[in-house]
């Protein structure tokens, strides 16, 4: 049996999830970083500090920049950096 893949733009709501998920025993194949509340770079960031401060050892990759039609929007206008 294999575990789950989550893929995220890493804001707080999601750093808690994957931390509930985790308290519950599930184990967690990846994770994959997309744009949505805020840019790419700022989602590695935030994983990358998720990571440090809980010790998560599952692997996670860069995914989407920007969407595949359209113009990029955030919500860092409401949500900040």
């Amino acid at each position: 049996m294999s575990g789950i893949w989550i893929d995220t733009d890493m804001g707080f709501d999601d750093i808690a999830a994957v931390l509930v998920t985790l308290h519950q025993g599930a184990d967690v194949d990846g994770i994959s970083l997309v744009f949505g509340n805020a840019p790419l770079a700022q989602v590695a960031r935030n994983a990358a500090g998720a990571a440090r401060a809980f010790a998560w050892r599952m692997p996670m990759h860069l995914g989407a920049a920007g969407p595949v039609l359209g113009r990029t929007e955030t919500a860092q206008a409401i949500l900040g950096e």
